[in-house]
């Protein structure tokens, strides 16, 4: 987008935090503006709900975070949600760790049952926490057997983990319901991690993520997110996908 995000950020305050309240009227409709001029579509809208939730108040309010989310995303164009599952059970004193995931597929059925309503998709992220490694990643997505909450697997995400992304894809349960890949990459230098490279660049074997995908029968999203400097290596990335996902 040709938008200078700082202006954004001023706009509609911490884009983090825009599941939290109602998107400004005008901001939706610069976006809108801006996404019109290119042959774009909006693939999800990214929300920052917590699903760890122990009282039936916390688990309710969850769902009204939801419903508004669904509103801004149908501005969009869009019926998914990208979601992660918030807290860790550290964050919550005395609750294990089963007693956490028990609470995460408690409170996410809920949020199914609305978004079922209305056609929408809950894409789950792999994200530090409950989620970082592919077994409790796929406790969840076990817990919550319905056809309105999917995988959005982060490649870049399970290195935190100190795993493969296809290690995840392993798992049965993960593969089989994948709606969407964020294709992302990093280095590990001595500084940190170095999120200014293509996809090709990093210490993630993207191609053979897209290959075993690709292989399993998924035709679906395939999500670029970048976190560095500089556009073109998002360009490169795109080329550098469609080459390996022709050539398999």
């Amino acid at each position: 987008m040709n938008s200078d995000a700082t202006l954004l950020r001023k706009a509609c305050g911490d884009l983090s935090e825009i599941s939290r309240k109602v998107f400004d009227p005008k901001v939706v409709d610069r976006i809108k503006t801006e996404l019109a001029q290119f042959d774009h579509s909006v693939s999800m809208l990214t929300v920052h709900n917590k699903y760890l939730r122990i009282t039936h108040q916390d688990q309710r309010d969850e769902v009204d975070r939801l419903r508004m989310c669904m509103d801004v995303a149908e501005k969009f164009g869009t019926n998914r949600l990208n979601t992660y599952l918030g807290d860790t059970p550290a964050d919550l004193e005395g609750v294990s760790r089963e007693d956490a995931v028990k609470a995460c597929i408690d409170t996410i059925w809920q949020c199914v049952e609305v978004v079922q309503e209305r056609g929408f998709y809950l894409l789950l992220e792999n994200h530090p926490g409950l989620s970082a490694d592919d077994k409790g990643y796929a406790a969840v997505l076990s817990g919550v057997d319905s056809p309105h909450l999917g995988a959005n697997l982060d490649c870049k995400n399970t290195r935190k983990a100190g795993q493969d992304p296809t290690e995840f894809l392993e798992r049965e349960e993960i593969i089989c319901r994948l709606m969407c890949l964020h294709v992302d990459n990093y280095l590990d230098t001595p500084e940190g991690w170095n999120r200014s490279v293509s996809v090709d660049e990093g210490d993630v074997n993207i191609a053979a993520v897209l290959r075993k995908i690709k292989q399993y029968g998924y035709d679906g999203w395939l999500s670029i997110e970048y976190g560095g400097l500089g556009i073109k290596k998002v360009g490169r990335s795109a080329a550098f996908i469609r080459q390996v996902w022709e050539e398999t």
